[in-house]
């Protein structure tokens, strides 16, 4: 009822009718919502900003207790069971003061503060004021979002990498959500899906990597996905999705959902999900923007770590290329020179010993004149995947040196080792029984090696390591080919 039926139909002393004649006049010049009850809890003031507030009608508040406001009220706010327990608290511990805030259904947001009204030191009802603060909290959601946004945005950009784009998006939207578990769905061209990546809170089953096959989810639904559609589930027990869905996510212990498409121009590439499972949920369109703009940053890196990654992959490619020899596949003079300066430095760093073979292939000239050139790269190839597989357990580099030269770098193989593993590479060549017919030395192709050993040191020169192999190379010719011999003062 409003103030005048309050005074006229309440037996009150005349100091009670002063009282709330000023409080009327009080209430009446702010710019806040106000209504008081009696300490009955019945009779009822309020003024005319409540009604606008809570667009109550003054044509309906006549018509009986029914409708007051606090009827009205409770239907009003999302949470109708919170605003009467609120109620209820505050009328049975007269004394307290509260403060709580309102979520109505038309998306308004209500600051509320309450309070005992007293009349000399005696408390004679209660008041509840309540102020609108919905642009106040939307500014500051917004200005919220905006900062998570950038902060989120910031951290994708400082990785190339996809898995860590990925990861730092559902651990940052988790945390932001206060939810369950965030995944990021990858979708196939057959409409299966992977878990790519997943965050997930204690207590809750992890789903990271399962392959997922939703039955109702069909080409019809990865259209609509494609077109931008967000998808907001409450509460799957209530609401209305096919059973075989809600079957799906009752396995993976899901109550509540939020799926916003990862769109890359009109091609889908999967989806970013927030499960609630411990309770029902009610998902705020503030929370459903923010990732919906966040799905247009993440597609972005995806886009990028993507084509960084083939980028990459071309790099690696050209740098294989470039280290490799055409003919025979293995590692080039240019790898080798590479992977002898590095291996010189840290055996004189390390104080290690580092070996070199320099291998000739005796009388090759001979072999293409005899069974022509294409026969000859036959040859070299065949030496050449020999050694590598006589290499292939070992940290040895094996590099085509030129022509029919081959080179091996031995690290940390000391001298007595890498004459043994020479002479095993004239024995196992044997056993190949490559013919040449024109050879001096044997009816099957050989090789001369020439093997130097040493520990570098400050004073030595990188050079000599090739110089003393190539001497000790050219000492193997000179003693009759088909040999390995050490290099010594």
């Amino acid at each position: 009822m409003f103030l005048q039926d309050f005074i006229t139909s309440s037996d009150r002393t005349e100091d009670l009718k002063k009282a709330v004649c000023l409080l009327q006049a009080t209430i009446d010049l702010t710019e806040d919502g106000i209504f008081a009850v009696d300490s009955t809890g019945k009779n009822m003031i309020f003024n005319q900003k409540l009604i606008e507030m809570w667009e109550i009608s003054k044509k309906n508040l006549e018509n009986g207790e029914e409708v007051n406001p606090i009827n009205l009220i409770g239907k009003k706010v999302k949470n109708s069971k919170f605003w009467f327990n609120c109620l209820r608290n505050a009328l049975n511990n007269p004394q307290s003061t509260s403060i709580d805030t309102f979520y109505l259904k038309n998306g308004k947001i209500f600051k509320t503060s309450s309070q005992p009204l007293y009349l000399d030191n005696e408390i004679v009802g209660r008041t509840w004021k309540f102020r609108d603060i919905t642009e106040e909290e939307i500014a500051q959601i917004n200005s919220k979002q905006k900062r998570l946004i950038s902060q989120i945005s910031q951290r994708i950009r400082e990785s190339l990498k996809l898995d860590d784009i990925l990861t730092i998006t559902a651990n940052e939207v988790r945390n932001f959500l206060q939810t369950d578990r965030v995944v990021l769905y990858e979708i196939k061209s057959d409409g299966r899906g992977k878990i790519a990546v997943e965050s997930v809170g204690l207590g809750w089953r992890s789903i990271l990597g399962a392959d997922i096959y939703d039955p109702c989810f069909g080409e019809k639904y990865i259209q609509v996905y494609r077109q931008g559609r967000t998808s907001s589930i409450d509460d799957i027990y209530t609401a209305k999705i096919q059973p075989c869905h809600a079957e799906l996510l009752q396995q993976f212990q899901v109550r509540s959902n939020l799926v916003v498409p990862i769109l890359q121009g009109d091609k889908l590439w999967g989806l970013l999900i927030a499960h609630h499972c411990r309770d029902r949920r009610n998902w705020k369109l503030l929370e459903i923007e923010l990732l919906q703009d966040l799905s247009v940053h993440v597609a972005i890196a995806i886009q990028q770590a993507i084509l960084f990654a083939k980028l990459e992959k071309t790099n690696q490619e050209l740098e294989r290329i470039a280290a490799i020899d055409e003919l025979t596949q293995i590692a080039n003079r240019r790898k080798l020179e590479h992977y002898l300066h590095q291996q010189w430095h840290y055996a004189k760093e390390k104080k290690l010993y580092l070996s070199l073979i320099l291998c000739d292939v005796d009388y090759f000239k001979y072999y293409n004149d005899t069974y022509g050139h294409q026969a000859g790269d036959d040859c070299l190839q065949q030496v050449a995947q020999f050694l590598a597989e006589i290499a292939r357990n070992t940290d040895a580099l094996v590099a085509r040196y030129g022509g029919e030269e081959f080179a091996l770098v031995l690290p940390n193989i000391a001298a007595k080792e890498a004459i043994k593993i020479a002479e095993d590479i004239r024995k196992g060549l044997a056993e190949l029984k490559l013919v040449h017919a024109r050879s001096s030395v044997s009816e099957y192709v050989t090789m001369s090696m020439g093997v130097f050993c040493l520990i570098p040191t400050e004073t030595m020169l990188e050079s000599e390591l090739v110089a003393r192999a190539d001497e000790a190379l050219y000492q193997a010719k000179q003693k009759g080919r088909d040999r390995a011999v050490l290099w010594q003062k």
